[in-house]
């Protein structure tokens, strides 16, 4: 009968560290699929209130180097990398 008992108590130690270890790991999923779904749209920014127009993506980051460079008190031409650039879509309805 001790040896039984004995034998009851290393499983349960091993099932609270199991249960321990999977608590843990089960925390850091969940934190990395936080980061991933965020990953997307993490440097992503929205400028409201440029005019609307049929400016190419060209056209439209020259008009973002201009008025960001404006707004850093910078000469206009400075260069700025922009990984992509667009304008957002309108609800439908509007024109």
């Amino acid at each position: 009968m001790a040896q039984v008992e004995a034998d009851h108590d290393n499983l349960l130690a091993v099932q609270t560290a199991t249960t321990s270890t999977l608590d843990c790991q089960k925390a850091q999923l969940q934190l990395m699929a936080r980061h991933i779904d965020n990953r997307g749209r993490r440097r992503n920014m929205r400028i409201r209130g440029l005019p609307e127009g049929d400016e190419s993506p060209e056209q439209l980051k020259g008009l973002l180097t201009s008025t960001f460079n404006g707004l850093l008190h910078r000469p206009r031409d400075t260069i700025i990398e922009f990984m992509r650039a667009h304008m957002a879509l309108r609800p439908k309805g509007h024109s």
